[in-house]
């Protein structure tokens, strides 16, 4: 009985982010199109890049939220709510630590970057240390509020999360429009409201936090175990997200250096896709996360295995629903979109989205190694490939080669930490790796292939334009859904989604 309310609990949860992204996504496309229009390929580029300087610290962030939302999973699935507040204090304790050598590396190390070594227009330097200030101070805002988040995620508290996000997408819309109307400088005045967003974002968290939940009460408590504990676990965390960043932040940096910002923008708009869509499988994850940590709390492997196999199948399946057609009309959708795209940015799309699908089944993997809590071995292999993207991609860029070599890289590379992703939790978890390939790789790969060309001959065979954007669009979704339905998910499955929308539509039917 309580797999099933778990079970519906995760479907519950992924249907209210899915919802969320949905509405984000559109807000977001349409953001950038506008602020790409106000600001101009160069400022545009110009923010990407200085932002990019200050979200590099977002190692420190990512590191600490996965310890974070690990630590209070496994203190709920253990009905532990004292060991949960001692941890939720030691925590904030951390986080203050972590923004005081923020702030102190931007206001050093950033600074020096912004005025000696990036390709700025002379008088466009005075802007950009302004929208460096304001991101110093938007990121500072958005690593206080991780910890009151991931509270929120571990009490699996999705609708909440769902409206402060959606909340905060609004907010971004309102200030796109304040930038458009106004006469001062806009490339300033974007860094400033973003920052103001932020900060009223990480107030929403705090509040709802500080009134629903009694163990968000914070105090001085020094709990050397518990800060050994976390300080381990994020250690390694660090290490693999000091990895990402080098593969994202510091190959913009690259990129900046060897092409100049008109190239940047170009990556920039690209990532923006990228992250609109990837999302969707990273929402799923968000929801199913708690689940696996808590199963594995408690010592019920077997539930825990069945969670991330049928989370790597459903997340790479509302992924593909998106990436198939978005790939096949990639062109049509950026002039669509943002009427002057940017030289590039057709090709830095196709590329970063075939990187996504390897990230996108790696998810799973990342949340079983969070849940067995074991991250020496995961992060010092798997973030030592990862490092690899920068100095290869350096080197290469060194001899002249194309921007787009860095994407090339990044998918080798992505597509190799898959491969140890699983290896490393068999030594872990004891996953196993001939049960994973059978009942979640294998459904992923023949879904893909089979869903592919019914869509294809239509973008072959049909003029470009809107209709075929449709055509495609509708012809790619069924085909996934049947193929998924019939060949990627087992009967037992079957009949639980069955079950779920049997219960819905009475429910719906009798008024409830």
């Amino acid at each position: 009985m309580a797999e099933t309310i778990n079970k519906r609990r995760v479907v519950k949860n992924t249907f209210m982010l899915y919802f969320r992204q949905i509405l984000i996504l559109f807000v977001s496309l349409y953001s950038v199109r506008i602020v790409l229009s106000s600001l101009g390929a160069q400022d545009y580029g110009i923010y990407n890049v200085v932002a990019g300087i200050v979200t590099s610290f977002s190692f420190l962030s990512t590191a600490m939220a996965a310890a974070t939302q690990r630590f209070f999973s496994f203190n709920l699935g253990q009905n532990s709510y004292s060991a949960l507040q001692k941890t939720f204090c030691v925590i904030i304790e951390i986080y203050i630590l972590l923004i005081f050598i923020v702030v102190v590396a931007a206001e050093t190390f950033g600074i020096w970057l912004v005025h000696h070594k990036l390709v700025i227009p002379s008088e466009r330097m005075s802007a950009a240390v302004f929208v460096f200030q304001f991101a110093t101070l938007a990121f500072s805002a958005n690593l206080f509020s991780t910890p009151f988040l991931a509270l929120i995620i571990a009490h699996e508290d999705m609708n909440v999360y769902a409206y402060v996000s959606v909340t905060e997408a609004l907010l971004k819309l309102s200030a796109v429009f304040l930038l458009q109307i106004s006469k001062s400088d806009r490339l300033i005045l974007y860094g400033m409201l973003l920052a103001v967003v932020s900060v009223i974002v990480a107030i929403l968290y705090i509040a709802w936090c500080k009134i629903k939940y009694s163990e968000s009460a914070f105090h001085f408590l020094w709990e050397r175990k518990i800060f050994i504990e976390i300080a381990s676990f994020s250690g390694w965390c660090l290490f693999g997200s000091s990895a990402g960043v080098a593969k994202n932040q510091l190959s913009n940096v690259l990129i900046n250096i060897f092409f100049g910002p008109e190239v940047n923008a170009a990556r920039a708009i690209a990532y923006n896709v990228n992250n609109a869509v990837i999302s969707f499988a990273a929402n799923f994850n968000t929801a199913v996360r708690p689940q696996i940590i808590k199963s594995y709390s408690i010592g019920d492997k077997n539930s825990t295995f069945e969670l991330v196999f049928q989370s790597t199948k459903l997340s790479y399946f509302l992924l593909w629903i998106f990436m198939c057609p978005l790939f096949l009309e990639i062109d049509f959708v950026l002039e669509l979109w943002l009427k002057n795209v940017p030289d590039m940015t057709v090709v830095f799309t196709q590329l970063i989205l075939i990187e996504c699908m390897c990230d996108s089944i790696s998810y799973p993997m990342q949340s079983l190694s969070q849940a067995s809590g074991k991250m020496k071995l995961y992060q010092s292999v798997v973030g030592g490939i990862l490092l690899l993207n920068f100095p290869i991609s350096y080197i290469v860029l060194k001899n002249g080669v194309s921007a787009y070599a860095v994407q090339y890289i990044a998918i080798l590379i992505a597509f190799t930490a898959l491969i140890l992703r699983i290896a490393i939790n068999k030594i872990l978890t004891g996953l196993n790796i001939s049960c994973f390939f059978a009942h979640a790789i294998l459904p992923c790969v023949l879904v893909s292939v089979l869903s592919c060309v019914p869509p294809f001959l239509i973008h072959h065979f049909m003029s470009d334009g809107f209709l075929r954007l449709v055509f495609v669009v509708l012809v790619s979704t069924i085909c996934t859904a049947l193929f998924s339905y019939s060949l990627a998910i087992s009967k037992y499955e079957r009949i639980k989604i069955r079950e779920v929308v049997s219960e819905r539509f009475v429910r719906r039917k009798n008024g409830e």
